[in-house]
């Protein structure tokens, strides 16, 4: 992990010459008035809650949460639960699915929520309406040459499992496959025809433009800091697309399926996808997963099924000047596994889920949202670098050290606190509910 810091210092961003007994502007900032409310100066001083607090749980069974957070485990990239996306994206993004260059985040179930693109102007048929102010896009414009496209990268027939799911392919022609597995949670992720990527081939050309503008980016998804916000984007989930894997067809399924642990003893969880199925997913009411779908596209629209992206976060100074103030009974919570989903913690766990019952927490106090290696990565930075205005990490830094690790998000935590209590600090680490 202490090589992680020594990579991520070159994605912090720092305004030369800059003055830190003084109120400073990060290179975005020059239309904005650094005394235009009353409540964003004086907030410095205040609690930082523009992170999130990372809530270790027992189970979880939104499958938006489960299938994301066990994708991660492949090391490429960020899955995405919806492939097909937001529809009420412009027709031409809708025909791809995502591009290079596309900034926005991940929301709770699953989707990219698409911006703007920063490659194009704001006439062209990609962008929306609604963009930041003063937007104008990077100089110089894509070139062809800094795009890489692989044609099956996933070849066809493509099945991705997670960590303690038995595969056995029965059929290539059509298409089935049997699943069998004692994990408490993960996912599968079915290719019928592949996928292609489509990547950027030097993403650390747009970090300049990114450290200027990310300030805006906020503002124009959370508000200024006249105001107040119950539901932000939090700090470190926007995201700046580098490379998109896009498929005509897929199936996935997720799981632990509720009905398991309330009503059933057994160890297994077995289903099965069968191309020639309408439904492409077979298995009785009790041992299908949580939740499965699948989709084909036959007018040559492609979703997005992977991603891989930069991760932009701003410092808590920097928020608090200029984006909206979060109060702390908002403050965003993520969800954690403390324990593997396989092995015997993972099975005491799950017997004595079954003897006490399963337990949900009020509604209002569920944990919102996907949560992103990166983002407690980001945090390390912009914790022990007070001088940092904005922090930049790419995928590639955690990928490479996923190795098919299923509880890697507690695990970065736990790496991540030792690090920070050399620097006197601690991540929000808590046992917030359990279920």
């Amino acid at each position: 992990m202490t090589s992680f810091l020594r990579t991520l210092r070159l994605g912090i961003g720092q305004p030369e010459n800059r003055r830190p007994d003084l109120d400073s502007m990060s290179g975005s900032e020059g239309s904005f008035s650094r005394h235009s409310s009353i409540q964003g100066p004086y907030r410095e001083g205040m609690t930082d809650t523009s992170f999130p607090v990372y809530c270790t749980v027992k189970s979880q069974f939104r499958a938006p949460e489960i299938y994301a957070r066990s994708l991660l485990s492949f090391g490429s990239g960020v899955g995405l639960y919806h492939i097909e996306g937001n529809a009420s994206r412009p027709k031409y993004h809708l025909s791809q699915g995502a591009f290079v260059g596309d900034v926005g985040y991940m929301n709770e179930t699953g989707s990219f929520c698409y911006c703007f693109n920063l490659f194009y102007p704001s006439d062209h048929p990609i962008q929306r309406q609604i963009l930041p102010h003063n937007f104008s896009p990077i100089h110089p414009p894509l070139s062809s040459e800094e795009v890489r496209v692989v044609s099956n990268h996933f070849a066809p027939g493509t099945i991705m499992a997670t960590q303690g799911i038995e595969v056995s392919r029965v059929s290539d022609s059509p298409l089935q496959a049997d699943f069998i597995t004692s994990a408490r949670e993960g996912a599968v992720l079915v290719l019928p025809n592949g996928a292609t990527r489509e990547e950027f081939v030097d993403p650390s050309r747009i970090y300049p433009y990114v450290k200027e503008h990310a300030t805006s980016w906020y503002q124009l998804l959370n508000g200024d800091s006249d105001n107040v916000i119950e539901r932000p984007v939090i700090n470190g989930a926007l995201w700046v697309v580098t490379g998109v894997d896009r498929v005509d067809s897929w199936a996935t399924a997720t799981f632990p399926a509720e009905k398991i642990l309330r009503m059933k003893a057994e160890n297994h969880i077995r289903f099965k996808y069968n191309e020639e199925n309408s439904e492409f997913w077979e298995g009785n009411s009790q041992s299908k997963p949580l939740e499965y779908n699948a989709g084909r596209f036959s007018d040559g629209t492609r979703g997005a099924v992977l991603l891989s992206v930069l991760s932009v976060a701003l410092s808590p100074s920097e928020w608090s000047r200029h984006v909206a103030h979060v109060p702390p009974k908002f403050v965003r919570n993520c969800p954690v596994l403390p324990a593997p989903s396989l092995g015997l913690r993972s099975r005491l766990q799950e017997a004595l889920a079954r003897i006490k019952g399963t337990v949900r927490p009020p509604a209002r106090d569920d944990p919102e949202g996907y949560f992103h290696p990166s983002i407690i990565l980001l945090h390390i930075l912009l914790l022990t670098d007070p001088s940092a205005v904005v922090g930049v990490v790419a995928d590639s830094v955690w990928c490479s050290q996923v190795n098919g690790v299923s509880n890697i998000l507690y695990i970065f935590i736990t790496r991540a606190n030792h690090i920070c209590s050399i620097f006197g600090h601690t991540l929000k680490l808590s046992n917030w509910y359990v279920e």
